[in-house]
């Protein structure tokens, strides 16, 4: 019989990967029902794990990136001592803890790195849809099914369909994954299904992030089928030609019968919810956006979303708008450097991750842009951060260079 010896490393490691999995789909799951008085509560068990981590991986490289994280974040927390906020400073420290636990969750070793990836990735996306999809069946149970508002099993309390859409960006993120990958795993084609079904869900509940990225992404996977023929044989590449002219001559003539509002096309388009707020194309986010960034050279210090009605509605820029224009540029760095990192996964990873990680990242993003809830609600950041602490550590091993 193999002894066990609790003094190595690499069974420590795997010891605490069991527990920062655990923890990932309890936090997943329940992120919405947080309370500012369970904020230090949740900072301790961060800290912990990411000290216990940084032990057993022996080190961790450094990342330029974490030192613009920790002075936004410290500027942020000193900002809110000063003014008596008492319950939010802690997150200046909070905040730096998912992106070093992510990097360290990818491991040491180069063999496991991708599958690492693959369970905290599909632990933290299961874990927001459960919690999303409890809350849909809590309202129809309950009578309280509302097109703008869903209601929270936790809280008891209604909340919005653009905050509720948020449980759902991993799993309609892996769309284009699932889609790619299902040539080798049949079973993948049920979660394209369970994908459908979450985007027919938000449909019904007048959502449009998970619809319109569903879109984008068959439209890539569109094209990456077209690649991938492309380079066979001179008699696909004839198919293909044809499929794509048949194509933008029915995207044109769609587009013609839209403006003529030929068997009322604009019409039924301008009675759905789709219009809502401007539409899609012509958001009224946008229009916030441009003015509240017009505002900033007079509000260097905050305070510029006095430009639009409803401020910026952008997770980025409402931390400038309360606490600062140099606060917003840290973050913006570090939010150039976090794509500079997901451009070299997609760019040089081999394996089909760099369709999940791609997919992810841009999702993500365009939340966050149009979206203030990872300043209102900071929890909802930290997804974020261990997502990209992932990247990097995937990036840290090498393996988009040797793979």
């Amino acid at each position: 019989m193999n002894k066990i010896n609790l003094l190595n490393k690499e069974y420590l490691y795997n010891i605490w990967r069991v527990f920062v999995t655990a923890w990932l789909f309890t936090f997943s799951l329940t992120y919405s029902s947080f309370y500012y008085t369970q904020i230090w509560g949740l900072g301790l068990v961060l800290l912990f794990m990411t000290a216990i981590g940084m032990v057993l991986k022996g080190h961790v490289d450094f990342d330029i990136k974490i030192l613009f994280i920790a002075e936004a974040f410290i500027l942020v927390g000193f900002h809110n001592s000063r003014n008596w906020v008492d319950f939010e400073v802690p997150y200046a420290w909070i905040l730096v803890m998912p992106y070093l636990l992510g990097k360290m969750s990818i491991g040491n070793d180069e063999k496991n790195a991708n599958k690492n990836f693959y369970i905290n990735y599909f632990v933290m996306a299961a874990g927001m849809t459960i919690s999303g999809l409890v809350d849909v069946i809590y309202g129809a149970v309950n009578g309280l099914y509302s097109t703008e508002f869903l209601y929270s099993i936790w809280t008891k309390e209604s909340y919005v369909r653009t905050t509720h859409e948020y449980n759902y960006v991993f799993m309609i993120s892996a769309l284009l994954f699932f889609l790619i990958s299902a040539k080798k795993i049949k079973e993948f084609y049920l979660l394209v299904i369970f994908d459908l079904i979450i985007v027919v869900d938000m449909v019904y509940h007048e959502g449009r992030y998970s619809l319109l990225y569903t879109i984008l992404q068959i439209m890539f996977f569109l094209c990456i089928i077209a690649y991938w023929g492309w380079k066979k044989n001179e008699k696909v590449k004839t198919t293909i030609i044809l499929i794509g002219c048949t194509l933008i001559i029915g995207a044109i003539l769609l587009v013609v019968m839209f403006e003529l509002n030929l068997f009322g096309i604009q019409d039924l388009y301008d009675s759905s919810y789709l219009i809502g707020g401007g539409g899609i194309l012509h958001n009224e986010r946008f229009e916030f956006l441009v003015d509240v960034i017009k505002a900033m050279p007079e509000h260097v210090l905050g305070g510029y979303d006095v430009a639009s009605p409803e401020g910026s509605h952008n997770m980025w820029l409402e931390y400038g708008d309360k606490y600062g224009v140099v606060v917003l540029a840290l973050l913006l760095i570090f939010k150039l450097l976090t794509i500079k990192d997901a451009v070299c996964v997609a760019v040089y990873e081999k394996t089909n991750i760099k369709y999940l990680v791609l997919s992810a990242f841009i999702y993500l993003h365009l939340y966050y842009t149009l979206e203030p809830n990872g300043f209102a609600k900071r929890e909802f950041l930290i997804f974020g951060l261990f997502f990209w602490g992932m990247i990097r550590g995937k990036i840290e091993l090498g393996l988009v260079k040797r793979n």
